[in-house]
């Protein structure tokens, strides 16, 4: 109920009002004071050092001349009936200031109508302080997250390093004839440099899901084939200790899918590690079924089982806790850092599935999942380039810089691209390498990021702003132990075209050799083309069109020609036929148009036509349809220009 100018003069109020620790006071319109209780008046003489009357012009307040006009406006809205609030410094330079929260509130007559405002102001000293408590908090938080991850960063790039030099030699002697039992001591070498790899990687992950760094891939892969290399690994692991291994596949569950591959092997690698680590006798079994499904995504349900040790019911809770093992008594049951299960939560949690367990002890333990995935078609996915192919390629053309200060990495490197025919150069710093950019001709740079003095960043910085053309333009891959995301878009903002992390496979330096070698680049004319292709548009995935169909510069301009002149009356045809209701015409039309879309390196417009495709054969909503084939024409103007632009440079 609204306060009244009748209000103020009972004896009531008036007892109230001197009751109360807060500044309480009435105006009129004129913003003559009505009324002010014994706390408004002291501190008003406490803060402002003025003696404050009923009679008094309110423009002689002090409180007016402190503020930045921000009281008076707040008394205006009140005395034009809108309550409103404000935070603000009460108080002057010469005296005492406060922190205060003051209500403004309008007063009503007897008709209704506003005769002048009441004031109510509160000491908000206290809460300042806290939120002031809380941001310095805070602060120290963000500064002790920053510095955290330098030192991640530091020690991952430390660690890495060596790590990168100890498995990358030892695949080498592997690859050499070399008598069994040097074999079986390079093989026992590598298997516990992947160990401590596990745990380097383990702690990492962990530190980047606290810090809320951790991210995930949507790229289209194989789910068979994710399945077929996890399930050959366990295998091996269980037959070592005498397990039967079972894997189980419902048919019905689609072979394509987008969403992150590498996090789905990491998963399930950890819960079926555990159950061969902790199963003595019996078995380990991987099933795999839909949970749900529509047209456009699917719901997985993996299952891990074993006939292990078990977890005590009292354990269960907390299975998934960081830093949490198995026990009995005092023994721990098994080695490790105890967050392998905890990262396991978090992959599953965070890419908004759910996990759970169900264990016996002495019987076994179950772990299941489910993680939603959207449906892929097999045009989708890229062809992977055969090693042994690669390995026969001849890179006798291709001249390399390898930027490293570690000696151990430049022998690895050189002994790797010396074998496949790469003329290799050493930088052993920032300095050499840019002395020697200025005086030869490179094709590649593998450049380290952490040297002394001046890092790979400041090296290809200067490659891209300094050097003269067309050396500026020279494909730079960043070799770095640091695994963290915001490195590889420091990467991206220096210039560098692409990121290895070590340890890295012979897989990994291949497949940039092949990206970047000479043989696979195009004239200078091409250096102009693929500057449109990967401008602003990318629209299309040119790189994905000589894969499919080679390298022929003919072909290519007819491929590009058909895709501007034929296809747009297609998307015309299909539109006219929506427009008629015709289904079954627009059908025909639009099923060949995904495979096209496919071909051009366009992934998401195939998926979008595909979706179309089902809709149509549904008779599903026109209205969506429509729309749906609005956004492919869509893509396929932006896509059009992207092609004409790339068509122009290669006829002019």
């Amino acid at each position: 109920m609204p306060l009244t100018a009748e209000d103020l003069h009972t004896d009531m109020f008036r007892m109230v009002l001197e009751s109360t620790a807060d500044q309480v006071f009435a105006a009129d319109m004129s913003g003559k004071y009505l009324l002010f209780n014994e706390a408004h008046r002291r501190m008003m003489l406490e803060c402002y050092g003025q003696e404050i009357h009923a009679d008094m012009a309110p423009e002689t307040m002090a409180c007016h001349r402190y503020d930045n006009g921000q009281f008076r406006d707040a008394c205006m809205k009140a005395c034009i009936g809108q309550p409103n609030q404000l935070f603000f410094e009460f108080g002057s330079p010469d005296f005492r200031k406060i922190w205060a929260q003051a209500n403004f509130n309008p007063l009503f007559d007897g008709s209704g109508q506003v005769c002048g405002l009441s004031v109510f102001i509160s000491d908000a000293s206290e809460s300042k302080a806290t939120e002031k408590e809380l941001l310095a908090e805070k602060d120290a938080a963000q500064a002790d997250a920053k510095a955290k991850s330098a030192f991640l960063s530091s020690m991952s790039h430390e660690i890495r390093t060596p790590m990168n030099a100890i498995l990358g030699l030892t695949d080498i002697l592997l690859q050499q004839n070399l008598e069994e039992t040097s074999l079986e001591n390079l093989r026992a070498i590598r298997f516990s440099a992947n160990n401590l790899l596990a745990i380097i990687n383990d702690i990492l992950d962990f530190s980047k899901i606290e810090a809320g760094k951790f991210s995930f891939e949507n790229h289209p892969f194989d789910l068979f084939q994710v399945l077929d290399e996890i399930n050959r690994g366990i295998r091996i692991s269980a037959q070592n200790k005498n397990l039967l291994y079972e894997f189980r596949l419902a048919p019905e569950i689609p072979r394509y899918l987008r969403g992150d591959a590498v996090r789905l092997s990491q998963i399930l690698l950890n819960l079926l590690g555990n159950s061969v680590k902790f199963t003595k006798t019996g078995k380990v079994q991987l099933s795999a079924d839909v949970f749900s499904e529509s047209d456009t995504q699917v719901e997985l349900e993996f299952r891990v089982a074993d006939t292990g040790i078990g977890i005590p019911k009292s354990q269960l809770s907390n299975i998934f806790n960081s830093f949490t093992q198995v026990h009995r008594g005092n023994r721990f049951l098994s080695q490790g850092t105890g967050l392998g299960l905890s990262i396991t939560r978090r992959l599953v949690e965070l890419q908004e599935g759910e996990i759970r367990v169900e264990s016996e002890v002495g019987k076994g333990s179950e772990f299941s999942f489910r993680l939603r995935y959207l449906k892929a078609m097999p045009q989708e996915l890229l062809p992977e380039a055969d090693d042994e192919e690669l390995h026969h390629n001849q890179f006798r053309d291709l001249k390399v810089l390898v930027v490293e200060d570690n000696k151990i990495n430049q022998l690895l490197a050189r002994q790797l691209l010396s074998g496949w025919g790469v003329h290799v150069e050493v930088a052993n710093d920032g300095f050499e390498a840019i002395a020697m950019l200025q005086r030869r001709v490179f094709d590649l740079i593998l450049l380290d990021l952490q040297m002394p003095e001046i890092d790979g960043f400041e090296v290809a910085r200067f490659v891209r702003k300094t050097i003269k053309a067309p050396m500026n333009q020279i494909p730079i891959v960043a070799l770095t132990a640091d695994a963290f995301t915001e490195t590889r878009q420091l990467t991206q903002a220096a210039g560098m075209n692409d990121f290895i992390t070590k340890p890295f496979q012979q897989k990994d330096l291949l497949r940039v050799l092949r990206r970047f070698s000479a043989q696979e680049q195009e004239s200078n004319q091409q250096n102009e083309i693929s500057q449109i292709e990967t401008g602003i548009l990318q629209a299309i995935d040119f790189e994905f069109i000589r894969e499919k169909f080679g390298k022929d510069p003919e072909t290519f301009r007819y491929i590009l020609g058909v895709f501007i002149h034929d296809i747009a009356g297609e998307l015309i045809s299909v539109q006219s036929l929506l427009q008629e209701n015709n289904n079954a015409g627009a059908v025909r039309l639009v099923h060949k148009l995904v495979s096209t879309f496919s071909a051009m390196g366009m992934p998401e417009t195939a998926f979008t036509v595909s979706l179309v495709e089902r809709l149509l054969k549904n008779n599903d909503d026109m209205v969506m349809i429509r729309e749906k084939w609005t956004q492919v024409d869509q893509e396929y103007q932006k896509a059009r220009i992207q092609a004409e632009m790339v068509l122009d440079s290669l006829n002019n």
